[in-house]
């Protein structure tokens, strides 16, 4: 909207160091808090940048780390939507590619600081470290259906909204992407030494949950999440069996094999194969209905759980 941009151009225009930027601003808070504080017997410390959100907008020597030189028309906050048809060109989409590598880089730099400040402290032995995001973004790659930034719906124009206004009818509907839906999680505990991958499925309320059992805190019977502790001690070799997402309008389910989206009201549901058809080309549903239907009923037991009514879980068409 209007006053948002508005904010977005106060928030700039008072930039002069690296600092003055929200990500490495908030870490150096953060570094600052934990010099006062560092020597509690137990402490949390929240830290949220914003970034690597939109706009694009790092200090120019970012990058330059990935397109020095470029002059062409700069989209560092592009309207959602599918890009082509919005008339966004391959050098142009290359260059905001890089201003999110930059925002990323930049961001990535500045948690560095963080990890080295807490070493200096000497306290990393003790301390349980957690990082993650709540979302990708899109930049029409495989797999993301010709869009641009985390969107599930464009309108005849082929924006998710013009000037702020709702999309305009007819709609056009796709799923969220792996690349919006499938976000980063790495964290390291005290004692730590070896680093390695752990595969199986964990999903945002996990971490809660992991939270609760490093601190000892007894786990409230509503929560969702599972302690991911056995699973990186290696007690434990799977946590869950699908992914779910979505948003008001739309939920997903996603497996090793499937992707699976379904809409409320009439749109027809999807299902990608995501070994077979990784980029998600062809709709797998009408082939494979027992696959939809097991991950369908997944969406409506998790919704279920959360307490919504019969009527309003059934305005999920699962065809």
């Amino acid at each position: 909207t209007a006053q948002t941009w508005h904010q977005i151009l106060v928030n700039r225009a008072h930039r002069r160091v690296e600092t003055d930027w929200f990500a490495p601003g908030t870490y150096t808070i953060a570094m600052n808090w934990l010099e006062r504080n560092y020597r509690r017997e137990n402490f949390f410390l929240w830290i949220d940048t914003f970034d690597p959100h939109e706009p694009w907008d790092p200090p120019q020597y970012y990058i330059d780390l990935y397109d020095p030189g470029y002059e062409g028309r700069v989209f560092d906050a592009p309207t959602y939507g599918i890009r082509k048809k919005m008339g966004i060109t391959d050098r142009e989409l290359q260059h905001t590619r890089a201003r999110y590598a930059a925002e990323v880089t930049m961001v990535d730099t500045w948690f560095g600081q963080l990890l080295s400040k807490i070493e200096r402290l000497g306290i990393l032995d003790e301390t349980a470290i957690i990082f993650t995001s709540d979302h990708g973004t899109n930049f029409d790659g495989p797999g993301e259906f010709g869009a641009i930034q985390k969107v599930w719906a464009v309108g005849a124009d082929a924006m998710c909204m013009s000037a702020g206004l709702p999309i305009k009818p007819p709609a056009q509907h796709f799923p969220l992407s792996r690349s919006v839906a499938r976000i980063p999680l790495m964290i390291h505990l005290p004692g730590m030494t070896k680093t390695k991958r752990i595969k199986p499925i964990v999903q945002p309320w996990d971490v809660t949950a992991t939270i609760l059992d490093l601190f000892g805190v007894p786990r409230p019977e509503k929560l969702i999440g599972n302690s991911l502790l056995p699973l990186i001690s290696g007690k434990a070799t799977r946590n869950r069996d699908v992914a779910l997402c979505g948003t008001a309008q739309m939920a997903e389910a996603i497996t090793d094999r499937w992707l699976y989206a379904v809409w409320r009201g009439e749109r027809p549901a999807a299902l990608y194969d995501l070994r077979n058809d990784p980029n998600c080309v062809k709709n797998a549903l009408a082939k494979e209905p027992s696959a939809a239907r097991m991950l369908h009923d997944k969406i409506a037991a998790f919704v279920r759980q959360q307490g919504m009514s019969e009527d309003y879980i059934a305005g999920y068409k699962p065809q």
